[in-house]
């Protein structure tokens, strides 16, 4: 105590200065994992997420040149793939059409497999199918064009 009778700040014993170390060593052992889960899960949903814009803007593209031209559904099904722009062993595009006169409905499905960047969030987004559908209305006689495109379940396409 000094002369007033107020306690004297004394600096910490060593013993006490390693436990406060020790303790900011488990607070950072906690926060770290939660913070890198943050930021890797930051990463894998932007791009999966770009991966959905990508796939919508293509099938569009496809679907707008479906109802203008007069492309074969291979044609169609090859160009639609190109605009995606992504993995096209992953990318599946297939084409719906009741009738080739002009004013009938056209759509043009895309699905894409994602798959995870970093392998962190694979239960998440591992295997997971990323889907687009786009309905148009045909402006020129498409006579050329039918049903069909790459193989598998479209039941959910248009």
């Amino acid at each position: 105590m000094d002369e007033t009778g107020a306690r004297r700040h004394t600096t910490s014993s060593p013993r006490r200065s390693r436990d406060r170390r020790g303790a900011a060593l488990v607070e950072l052992a906690i926060a770290v994992p939660i913070l890198f889960l943050l930021l890797f899960g930051v990463i894998e949903f932007g791009a999966a997420f770009d991966k959905k814009i990508a796939l919508n803007q293509g099938v569009r593209e496809g679907a707008r040149q479906a109802v203008v031209t007069n492309y074969t559904t291979a044609n169609l099904v090859s160009y639609t793939k190109s605009r995606i722009g992504l993995n096209t062993s992953k990318t599946k595009v297939y084409v719906k059409v009741g009738s080739t006169a002009v004013g009938q409905p056209v759509t043009v499905c895309g699905s894409y497999t994602v798959e995870s960047l970093t392998g962190l969030l694979s239960p998440f987004l591992g295997g997971k199918v990323l889907k687009s559908e786009v309905t148009m209305r045909i402006e020129q006689p498409a006579t050329s064009l039918s049903t069909g495109g790459d193989a598998g379940d479209w039941s959910w396409c248009g």
